[in-house]
C-alpha cells in the first residue's frame, strides 16, 4: 500500500533579503504547487506567479504549506489516514518554526476551503505564530461549519471536522469569539483579518464563510469556490485582493512597502508585549517607545494613560502632546487640541532656554501646525515655522530636521524647496511609520491651504523617494 503523500512547502520566491513571508494554505483535497516560470498547478493556480510580479508585494517572499489531504476515504486503523484539523494546526504551526520559515519576523497567512479552518486553529493554540502573523485571509472558508460533510463524517477525520455542530467548529468558534479579533475596529489586534467569499460558492454557503464575522471584515469577490483562488489574469479580483490586504487602506501602505510596514508592526507588538506588564518601572525613554508600540498598534487610551503624568522630560513631554494632537485631529475635541497646545508650548520654551535645539525645532514645528490647523492663524504658524528653521540651522543632522525643514517650508508657500528637503529626508531611510507620519502632516497642512497640486507633488516624492542633490539651506526663510 502506498503511504499517504508527506507535507511539502513549495518555494514560489525566497530571495534571502525579505523578512516577510506568505504562506498559502490549501484547503480540503487541495495540494500546494504552482510556480513561476510555467504552467500552475494545485490549490491556487497562478495566483502566486502574479503576486511576484507585482513591485508592491516585492518585499514578501512566497511559499505553499501542503499537508496530508486525499479524496479518497481513510480506512481507521490500517496503515494510514489523513490527520484530522486539530493535528493539521499543530502542524501548520511547527512548520512555520521550521527552515526556511523561521527567519521570517512578519507572515500573511492566505488559507483557502478547510485550510482557513486550520489557520484559525493554530492562531488560537499558539501565541508564538500570533506574535509573527500580520495579516489573515481566508478564502471561502467554512467557519461555521460545512453541512455538506456530515454525511461523510464517519469515513473522513477532516471531514468530521467541518461538520456544523461538530466538537471542532463547535470549539472553534467559541474560542474565536472569546478572543475578540473580529473587532472591526481591529484596535489593539494582533492581525488583519479579510474574509474573502465568493459570490458564485455553491460549496461554501455565506452563512458559512461570512456569516461569523463583522459585515466590516467582509471583502466578497466573484466567483465559485474554486475560481476565487485561481485568478485568470495579473489583475483579477483574488490577486487584488491579497494586494490590498498587504498594502491596507493606510498611509504607511501607500508610501513603502508593506512588507517593512508588517515587520514594524510585529517589533511593536513584542515591544508591548514584553514591557506592559512593568510599564511603571520603565524608565522615561523607555515609556516613550512603549507608548508609542501602543499608538501604532491603535492602542491610544493606554499610550495616553502611560506618559500623561505631572514629572515629564521634553522629550516625552512632545510624544503626549503628539497624542494629542492626533486625537484631536480625528475627532476635533477642543480639549484634546488645547491640551497638545499647551504641551508642545510648555516643552518648546524649556527646551529653547537650554538650546536643546533638537528638542526645540521639533516643539516649534509641532506648535506652527497647531497654529495653523488649529487655531488657525497663519502669521502665527508661519512665525513658529521661522523659529523652527533656527534651530534647525543649529540643530543635529538627520531625517527628522530635513523633514522639519520641509514642513517649515510648507507654512512659506516654498513649495519646492520643501519638497526638495522631503527628499534629503527620505534619502536617509526612514521607517515606514516615520515615513508616513511626515507625509501625513505635509497632507495636512497641503489640505488646509486648499493646494491640490501640492498634494499631488508630495505623493509623487514620498512613493517614488527619488534622491536628490543635497538642498542648500542657508538662506533661511
Amino acid at each position: 500500500m502506498t503511504p499517504a503523500a508527506l507535507p511539502e512547502l513549495v518555494t514560489h520566491r525566497s530571495s534571502g533579503r525579505h523578512q516577510a513571508a506568505i504562506i498559502f494554505v490549501h484547503g480540503f483535497g487541495g495540494a500546494p504547487g504552482g510556480n513561476t516560470d510555467g504552467e500552475a498547478q494545485g490549490t491556487f493556480g497562478r495566483l502566486a506567479d502574479y503576486l511576484a510580479q507585482r513591485p508592491d508585494i516585492s518585499g514578501w517572499d512566497l511559499f505553499s504549506l501542503g499537508y496530508p489531504t486525499r479524496l479518497s476515504l481513510d480506512i481507521r486503523g490500517i496503515w494510514s489516514g489523513d490527520p484530522d484539523l486539530g493535528r493539521l494546526a499543530a502542524y501548520l504551526s511547527n512548520r512555520l518554526t521550521l527552515q526556511p520559515i523561521d527567519g521570517y519576523q512578519a507572515i500573511a497567512l492566505v488559507a483557502h476551503s478547510m485550510g482557513g479552518l486550520v489557520v484559525q486553529r493554530a492562531l488560537l493554540d499558539d501565541p508564538r505564530l500570533v506574535s509573527r502573523t500580520q495579516h489573515v485571509l481566508l478564502f471561502g472558508t467554512p467557519s461555521g461549519g460545512l453541512r455538506k460533510a456530515a454525511p461523510f463524517a464517519w469515513l473522513k477525520p477532516q471531514m468530521l471536522g467541518m461538520t456544523p455542530r461538530g466538537d471542532f467548529i463547535t470549539a472553534l468558534r467559541r474560542d474565536w469569539d472569546d478572543t475578540g479579533w473580529n473587532a472591526t475596529v481591529q484596535e489593539g489586534n494582533p492581525f488583519s483579518l479579510w474574509i474573502v467569499p465568493g459570490l458564485q460558492d455553491e460549496f461554501v454557503p455565506w452563512s458559512s464563510s461570512s456569516e461569523c464575522f463583522p459585515s466590516a471584515l467582509r471583502h466578497p469577490i466573484l466567483g465559485n469556490h474554486l475560481q476565487i483562488v485561481r485568478p485568470a489574469h495579473p489583475e483579477s479580483e483574488p490577486v487584488m485582493t491579497v494586494v490590498a490586504a498587504l498594502n491596507g487602506e493606510s498611509v504607511q501602505g501607500r508610501i513603502r512597502n508593506s512588507a517593512r510596514v508588517a515587520v514594524e508592526a510585529g517589533d511593536f507588538q513584542r515591544v508591548i508585549e514584553r514591557w506592559l506588564p512593568h510599564a511603571a518601572e520603565l524608565s522615561e525613554p523607555d515609556r516613550i517607545d512603549l507608548a508609542l508600540a501602543l499608538d501604532s498598534t491603535n492602542r491610544r487610551t493606554e499610550a495616553l494613560k502611560l506618559l500623561d503624568n505631572e514629572n515629564l522630560g521634553t522629550d516625552a513631554q512632545g510624544t503626549l502632546a503628539g497624542r494629542y494632537k492626533r486625537e484631536w485631529w480625528i475627532d476635533r475635541r477642543q480639549q484634546d487640541g488645547d491640551r497638545a497646545w499647551e504641551l508642545y508650548a510648555d516643552a518648546y520654551t524649556r527646551a529653547a532656554n537650554r538650546l536643546d535645539h533638537d528638542q526645540a525645532y521639533y516643539h516649534a514645528i509641532n506648535l506652527a501646525f497647531l497654529a495653523l490647523t488649529f487655531r488657525r492663524q497663519p502669521s502665527q504658524s508661519r512665525e513658529l515655522a521661522t523659529d523652527a528653521l533656527d534651530h534647525c540651522e543649529n540643530a543635529t543632522p538627520g531625517m527628522w530636521r530635513w523633514a522639519t525643514i520641509g514642513e517649515a517650508y510648507l507654512h512659506h508657500d516654498r513649495s519646492a524647496d520643501s519638497i526638495a528637503a522631503y527628499a534629503e529626508a527620505l534619502r536617509l531611510n526612514p521607517g515606514p511609520r516615520e515615513a508616513a507620519s511626515m507625509f501625513q502632516q505635509a497632507c495636512w497642512i497641503a489640505e488646509q491651504q486648499r493646494d491640490v497640486l501640492l498634494l499631488n507633488r508630495l505623493t509623487e516624492v514620498f512613493q517614488a523617494t527619488v534622491p536628490t542633490e543635497p538642498l542648500d539651506t542657508s538662506t533661511g526663510t
